[in-house]
């Protein structure tokens, strides 16, 4: 309504979040929204209940009844029942999958599948980064680590040896990180 208060729901609500559609009504939608959502919804919901906008679409994350979080679209659209007053439309479709789907693809984009730490790829973006804040006068520091000889341990005792070499390498020099992080905290 032109309060933002859910006045109906679908019955699909229910089956998505758990919730009772009866206890939903005249809540607002953004109490179903995990806490770093609500102002992204809220303020799309006041912009069009003030006339900023006609619709809006936004992905963000509602609250189960349950307590986990669950990936949604949420299709905002201004609805003039008369001339003074606006309500607004919300369409609700399930991304959750879609959205995990994305958050695999990205990881898999930045890290090495093998060793799970970061790859080529992650390496350019940060040192890209590093190289505008040093515009900034940020300082910085750079690591560079070569396994000696490591062709010769996949030359002569093959690549799955090799392989299981760059894992224990890897967990060596994630253990070494996360040591040091403590030590700074």
């Amino acid at each position: 309504d032109e309060k933002g208060m859910i006045r109906f729901i679908n019955p699909a609500w229910e089956a998505l979040l758990g919730h009772d559609f009866k206890s939903s009504l005249t809540k607002e939608l953004s109490q179903f929204c995990i806490p770093e959502f609500k102002n992204k919804l809220q303020n799309s919901i006041t912009a069009i209940l003030n006339h900023h906008f006609q619709q809006q679409t936004l992905q963000l994350q509602l609250q189960h009844k349950l307590g986990n979080p669950i990936w949604v679209e949420c299709r905002l659209q201004s609805i003039k029942s008369d001339t003074t007053r606006t309500s607004i439309t919300a369409s609700i479709d399930n991304i959750h999958e879609r959205k995990q789907a994305e958050f695999q693809l990205q990881h898999l984009a930045l890290h090495d599948t093998l060793t799970g730490l970061h790859n080529r790829h992650y390496f350019d973006l940060s040192l890209n980064q590093l190289c505008k804040d040093t515009q900034n006068k940020k300082q910085h520091a750079l690591l560079y680590i070569d396994l000696d000889h490591f062709k010769v341990i996949n030359d002569s005792l093959g690549h799955q040896q090799g392989d299981i070499v760059l894992k224990k390498a890897a967990k060596l020099f994630q253990h070494a990180i996360t040591e040091g992080q403590d030590r700074k905290s």
